[in-house]
């Protein structure tokens, strides 16, 4: 009787050690994510996503990545390069991320995010809100914000919590476009647009400034004293003016004549 209450006690504290080693462990979960390479140093592989939230990669030295039909490694990846890929998201809670003091170098900044290398070396991420109860100091001891942080600084931190572990899965191809190839064949396009406007605007610019032009002309020829024309000649004027005195005179001879008869 008693080792069958032991077994089943035995039983009992079993289940729930399983069951609380099940609940213990991270929960995972596989995610697309789209976003665009900020800075690539080493093994470290930075990317704003297209939520506008930043996160860190470190993926191996052999990751390959597909771009513009191209297989790159990590170090190949250009800033503005925009990546598609399956990741896994690592979930704990805020409390099993928190660190109450640490010293590292900053590597990455741009609030409220930051990238410290660790005195191991290791690149670790920190998502810092506005009513996180952490605080950064420089070698000097001197108090500063998140914001205040650049590359390079030797800083102090408190209480502050570890962003969540992104990782690409091993499994699936990290897609993109470099920022050249997606914007190119846009930029060409829109030269031809606008050398095809600037093209159908010229003979119309030229219509308009030939009616202009001819406007102006009559309004020339309208108004104003007329003039001749350079290849006109007064000759034909001062002949039919002698021809006029000519006949005049011969009326006044014959008149003449009349009165002395």
């Amino acid at each position: 009787m008693k080792r069958t209450v032991f077994r089943g006690v035995l039983t009992g504290v079993l289940v729930l050690l399983t069951a609380a080693a099940v609940i213990a462990q991270p929960a995972q979960k596989t995610v697309t994510l789209t976003g665009t390479v900020v800075q690539v140093e080493g093994n470290t592989l930075v990317v704003k996503m297209a939520s506008g939230e930043v996160r860190v990669f470190t993926p191996p030295a052999d990751r390959r990545f597909m771009i513009d039909g191209q297989s790159l490694t990590l170090s190949q990846l250009k800033p503005g390069t925009t990546l598609t890929a399956t990741a896994t998201e690592t979930a704990t809670t805020v409390m099993e991320r928190t660190v109450q003091t640490l010293s590292g170098k900053v590597w990455y900044a741009s609030g409220p995010s930051v990238i410290l290398t660790l005195p191991t070396g290791e690149n670790r991420m920190y998502t810092v809100k506005s009513d996180d109860p952490v605080k950064f100091y420089d070698s000097e001891g001197k108090e500063m914000t998140v914001f205040d942080l650049r590359k390079g600084m030797n800083i102090k931190a408190t209480k502050i919590t570890e962003a969540p572990k992104t990782e690409f899965v091993t499994t699936a191809v990290v897609t993109g476009t470099t920022a050249a190839g997606s914007g190119g064949g846009a930029a060409a396009g829109q030269g031809a647009r606008t050398a095809q406007a600037a093209g159908a605007g010229t003979p119309s610019a030229a219509a308009g400034s030939g009616a202009a032009s001819g406007s102006s002309s009559a309004a020339a020829g309208t108004g104003g004293p007329k003039k001749l024309p350079k290849t006109g000649s007064p000759m034909p004027l001062a002949a039919l003016l002698g021809g006029a005195s000519l006949i005049v005179g011969a009326g006044l001879t014959r008149l003449r004549r009349r009165i002395r008869r």
